[in-house]
């Protein structure tokens, strides 16, 4: 892929619905999956699917599908690309309280700091 190669917009906002089809697929024992599935699961598009995930190379192969376990660990890395992810929440109303004891699965390597609240 070119350095000045540029990933649409829509691409990259519907990684996060992938990534999170992907893991119930396998939290389901699911160990490969088509584009059409994926299609049906998420309401886009099959060759919508397949030019997004054209993009990042090779994630699988025509009459085979893609496999569950390869496509979970590129989202993650697609999708956890810092270290470190800052946020600040400000009123900790009902909204603030469920942010806050939430459980952002996509990021369960990384600490959640609790600066303050009250």
């Amino acid at each position: 892929m070119p350095d000045d190669f540029k990933i649409p917009r829509a691409t990259l906002k519907r990684l996060p619905l992938y990534y999170r089809l992907v893991s119930i697929l396998k939290g389901k024992g699911i160990d490969r999956v088509n584009s059409k599935t994926i299609s049906e699961a998420l309401q886009i598009d099959s060759a919508t699917i397949r030019r997004d995930f054209s993009y990042f190379g090779e994630l699988g192969k025509k009459g085979y599908g893609y496999n569950i376990d390869s496509m979970l660990e590129f989202f993650k890395s697609e999708l956890s690309e810092s270290d470190q992810i800052k946020i600040a929440i400000i009123g900790i109303g009902n909204l603030g309280r469920a942010l806050l004891t939430y459980n952002f699965s996509i990021h369960d390597d990384k600490p959640f700091h609790n600066v303050s609240h009250s």
